[in-house]
């Protein structure tokens, strides 16, 4: 059986993790030790952890539910991470689903790739103008990669900048626990209005309009609207998202996982 051993604090018990849905066969084991003290959410208790007893492994995110509500949410993420978003490039690689005892009461854990932890929010700047315009049209694309594959993440606008980290080569999508699926109806533009309105108006054809990456381009919208009309034909004549990469040891939790949920995403 796979195994994994979790010190949540340096002087705590391990706590002992099994995939959610255990595959018999397997017999890899990992040690992951927290850094650092948890950042507690309502939603879950987000940890990172290094592999190895001497923390000389690779760094990850292990996010914990205890509550009722925390396993409903996270469940639902993992659901989104294993069913429908493995390779999807402008999201962290999910390791596994899995279960244990910590105090005394069951939990469950999702494993998953560190990401840079530079939010693309305001109170980075100043930076040069050509870097914050590049950052923000990626912000972009991957919200508009995110609706092509049909699924809308659910928090998006100006208290949800965290959910958007800056990675070595595009931007990272956070925190699927309140994604859905989604049909993008053609993904079309705001316009911008005269200097004399100086708003951001929709097109004329409501049918048209997706309500989140209108959300998204009044958050990020110094572009201007032959830019942002750029960047959505870019994303809708987008190739398929690449093949999943190499999968890491770890990966082959999420693998035994797939399969494991029986409710609906939707």
């Amino acid at each position: 059986m796979m195994t994994i051993d979790f010190y949540p604090a340096p002087n705590a018990a391990a706590v002992r993790l099994v995939p959610v849905n255990d595959d018999p066969n397997g017999d890899d084991h990992f040690i992951l030790c927290s850094l650092t003290p948890p950042r507690v959410s309502s939603a879950s208790t987000i940890y990172t952890v290094h592999e190895g007893e001497d923390r000389s492994g690779g760094v990850y995110i292990l996010k914990v539910a205890r509550t009722e509500g925390q396993i409903k949410l996270l469940s639902r993420e993992a659901a989104m991470y294993i069913e429908k978003l493995p390779g999807f490039p402008h999201a962290p690689e999910c390791y596994g689903f899995l279960t244990g005892i910590m105090n005394g009461s069951k939990m469950f854990g999702l494993l998953l790739e560190r990401c840079a932890q530079r939010a693309l929010s305001s109170v980075e700047e100043p930076l040069q103008e050509g870097i914050r315009q590049e950052r923000q049209r990626q912000t972009i694309l991957a919200l508009c990669a995110l609706h092509r594959l049909g699924i809308q993440h659910n928090q998006v606008g100006e208290h949800n900048v965290q959910h958007f980290v800056a990675g070595e080569r595009t931007v990272k999508i956070l925190d699927f626990s309140l994604a859905t699926l989604h049909e993008c109806q053609g993904m079309a533009p705001l316009h911008v209005c005269s200097e004399s309105c100086g708003n951001m108006c929709a097109p004329q054809d409501f049918s048209q309009l997706c309500a989140e990456l209108s959300v998204a381009e009044a958050e990020y919208g110094d572009l201007t609207k032959e830019e942002f009309d750029d960047v959505r034909i870019a994303a809708a004549n987008a190739a398929p998202p690449p093949p999943p990469p190499p999968v890491h040891p770890l990966a082959i939790l999420g693998r035994r996982s797939k399969g494991f949920f029986k409710f609906s995403l939707l």
